[in-house]
This record gives C-alpha cells, structure tokens and sequence, in this order.
C-alpha cells in the first residue's frame, strides 16, 4: 500500500499550498516542505521493505515491490505500480531535487500557493511515471506533468512582467511537442494491446504483457520508431531540441531544475524501460543510426554554447550534448554502461540543478543572467562562486566529480564495441571546456562591472542548498560504489 501514496501525497500536497496561500503567503512553502519531507520519510520505507521482498512478477521482469488494482477491467487497464533498483534511484534522484527546489523557492513572492502546487504535482506525476508498469497509466502521468510545467511558465516565467508573450510561446510550443510525444506512444501501446489481444483474446497494457508479444518484425521497427521518437522528442534530439532552449529560457528557476533535473532523465528512463525491451531486435538494427544522431547532438550542443551569454541557454546546450552521449551509450551492448549511464544521469542532474538555483540568484539578485554583463563576483556573493566554479568543472567531467566516472565508464564499454566512434565522441566532449571556463571567467573573475546596490551575500540557507549538491556531485564522483551496488 505503500507505493501509490508516493503520488498521491505530493498531490494532496500541492492543493493544500493551494488554498492555504489565502491564509498566509508563508504557509505554502511549510507545507511544502514537509509534504516533501514525508515523501522522503516514505520512499525510506519503501526502500527497506525492497531490501527484504523479493517478489518476482512473471519470467521478464522481476520486481521488488508491487502494487495492482484493477481500475478498466474490461479494457485491460489497472493501477499497476512496480518498483525495481532502477525505479528506486530516479525516485531518489525525482525526490531530492524536489525537496532542493522548494527550500530554494522565495517565501515572500506572490502568488507562491499556486507555484508551490504546480512543483508538488510536477513531483507526484514524475513518480507515477517512474512507478508505472500499466502503459496506459505510464500515459497518463505523461500526459499529466505536462500541465504544471505549462502554467509555470506562463504564470510565473522570466520577466514575465515585461514580456509575457515570450513565456506563453515558449509554453505553447512545450505542450505542442508534448502532445506529439504522447500520441506517438498513445498509437504504439494501442498497437500492441491489439497484437496481445488477437493472440490471447484478452486485452492488457501491462508491461509484462506487452514485453513478451512475438511482433512481425517490419511492424517492430516502425513501433520501435514511433516510441524512440516520443521518448526523442524530450531527450531532446537535435532538431526536435527548440522547445526546450525556450522552455529552459523562460521557466522560473526552480521550475526549470525540476524540468532539467528530472523529467529529461524520464525520457532516457522511458528508452532504457521501454523502447529497447519491448523492440530488442529493432532496437539492435537501429545502433549505427542512433550513434549518428547522439554524435550530432554533443557536437551540435557543445557549439552552440560557444556564443551564448544568457547562462540558462548555456546550461540549456551543454545538457543538449550530454543527452547525446547518453543516447550513444544507452543502445551498447554491454550491461556495465548502463553503471556509468545511471551515475552519469544523477551527476548531471544535480551539477545542473546547482547552476540552475546560481542562475536564479544572479537574477534575482542582480537583475541580469549575461555572463557578459556580471563580473568579479569571486568576493561579492558568500561562497556561491566558489560552488559554481565546482558544478562548472562538474560538467565537462573533471576528475573527482560523478560526471567523470559516468563518461569514463561509458565512453570505456563502447571502446570495446566501436573504438572509432568512442575516439571521435571523446574529442567532441572536450568541446564542452570551452564555454564552461568561459562562465567561469566572466561571473567570477574580471571587473566587477554592476553598480555597488547589487552587491548581495546569499543567505545562509541558499548556501548550504548548493553545498549540499556540491557535496553529492562529489560523493558520485569519489565512492561511486554506491550506486554501482545498487
């Protein structure tokens, strides 16, 4: 009984911040707060209980914890929810930047009832998906975390006082490509509870079920394409990457931490889980094109970032390339890089999750995201620059960090399979150096360039918020036998 109060809890939550923002405007970020602090106190539960349970689910899959009651009976629909060690570390991961964002969020703006709401329900349905082994109700989470990030942004976005005709295109176009993705994978769990269907003469969209259908192999690679594109267009995959830029551009900070942190890495979940076991063979036939396309997407992200001064557009490219990357290693043969696959997919997330809280105080501090524009703020703002220059180097894996165990154990196992290909992803990686030391240079060292007024120590509790995650990304990077274990 555990697993669905996981969702519905942050659920229950973000309606209460809701209505109690008309009881006090702090109100919210409490409850918040300790919404998520509940969420975490319960995923432990669930995680010792996974630690002495067992439960094997058919001859495919084999789950810790399950959870199924029927919710369509007639249609093959059910509330199943199923929890392995992968589920458990993007829960982790989905948990701990939710509970990051909150405490980052300003308990004196406006309107932060309805903010704190959209962020719950951001969490809540990011859980479903991860929980979900019904296809239907994986469809549903889908098409349900799309609606907070679409009123974030246009009722909360950035500088949506001067230009909030910028924040509802960038919305628009975000809900546009995700209803494509949802009908790509609407058509295809369609399709394939029809073949389970005429084979059994029962319909079902359970995972286990649709894992083991014999599929005429012309249809597999056609399902397998429309699937991987679903999952493509949130990766996302150079040319289907613009709503994201513009997403990332006008999104307030904290949503668009969740948005980076999270829900990406639910689309590499979405290929890793579905895509390649449901289609094995087709899967197997589309390496070489998958490898072009990840290879496009460093290179092509790590350039553009090259003329960016907007510091989220940055952050917005470099995740571009490294999404590459992942592509490239999620489709190789051997299991040990699915090891770097996940360490790297929490290093990024929380690296970038930091820059995106920075980007957020350089706004909200100093009025401006130019890199061009900020200067010599190595003594101007506490620590944070001292933490930036940290997740900075994060990204382009140095050393020490989990994004270098990650790459290293990635870029080691498809050495093995395609050295050529490893050689040339490697060098274009080193691309990435160029505009992380470019923000480095600019925000922390130089003149400073803005007006005294500016000036501003970020509180005590913003600090220790990035130190936390500074310490995390090094934890990663340090014992990595963590997850590996796991």
């Amino acid at each position: 009984m555990l697993l669905p109060w996981l969702i519905i809890i942050p659920i229950i939550g973000g309606v209460l911040c809701w209505q109690c923002e008309r009881i006090n405007n702090i109100l919210p970020n409490i409850i918040a707060v300790i919404i998520l602090l509940i969420e975490l106190l319960l995923f432990i539960l669930v995680y010792q209980q996974c630690q002495n349970i067992t439960h094997v689910c058919c001859d495919h899959t084999s789950w810790l914890l399950t959870y199924n009651i029927s919710w369509i009976p007639t249609a093959g629909i059910s509330f199943f929810l199923a929890i392995d060690n992968l589920t458990i570390i993007m829960l982790s991961l989905t948990i701990l930047l939710g509970l990051i964002s909150v405490l980052c969020i300003s308990r004196d703006d406006s309107n932060t009832g309805l903010f704190h709401c959209n962020i719950l329900i951001i969490i809540g349905s990011t859980v479903g998906i991860f929980l979900s082994v019904n296809m239907f109700l994986f469809l549903c989470f889908w098409e349900i975390v799309n609606i907070p990030i679409y009123f974030l942004t246009t009722n909360f976005g950035y500088n949506r006082s001067i230009n909030n005709h910028s924040c509802l295109q960038a919305a628009t176009k975000f809900f546009i490509y995700s209803q494509i993705s949802s009908l790509c994978i609407l058509s295809v769990i369609v399709i394939l509870a029809s073949i389970y269907h005429d084979s059994y003469g029962v319909w079902s969209f359970n995972y286990q079920d649709m894992i083991s259908l014999n599929i005429n192999r012309n249809y597999e690679y056609l399902l397998m394409l429309m699937l991987f594109l679903a999952f493509a267009i949130k990766v996302p995959i150079v040319p289907l990457h613009k709503w994201y830029i513009d997403i990332q551009t006008y999104a307030p900070a904290n949503g668009v931490m969740d948005l980076n942190g999270f829900l990406l890495k639910v689309a590499i979940y979405g290929i890793i889980r579905f895509c390649i076991p449901f289609f094995p063979v087709s899967s197997n036939q589309f390496i070489s094109i998958i490898s072009i396309i990840g290879l496009f997407n460093i290179i092509y992200g790590a350039i553009m970032s090259f003329n960016q001064t907007d510091i989220k557009k940055i952050i917005s490219y470099v995740s571009i390339s490294h999404m590459g990357l992942l592509l490239i290693a999620i489709y190789n043969v051997y299991s040990i890089a699915y090891h770097g696959i996940i360490i790297f997919i929490l290093s990024h997330s929380i690296s970038t999750a930091g820059l995106i809280i920075i980007a957020g105080y350089l706004h909200k501090y100093l009025n401006t995201r130019d890199i061009n524009t900020i200067g010599g703020l190595w003594s101007s703002m506490g620590i944070i620059p001292a933490l930036l220059i940290i997740l900075v180097v994060t990204i382009f894996g140095l050393p020490g960090t989990g994004n270098f165990i990650g790459e290293f154990i990635i870029l080691l196992t498809n050495f093995n399979k395609n050295p050529i290909l490893t050689i040339i992803t490697t060098i274009s990686l080193l691309l990435l150096v160029i505009p992380s030391l470019k923000v480095i240079q600019l925000i922390c060292y130089g003149k400073y360039k803005l007006s005294n007024k500016f000036i501003y120590n970020v509180t005590k509790k913003d600090q220790l918020v990035l130190l936390i995650l500074v310490l995390l990304v090094l934890l990663l990077g340090l014992y990595p036998q963590l997850i590996l274990n796991t």
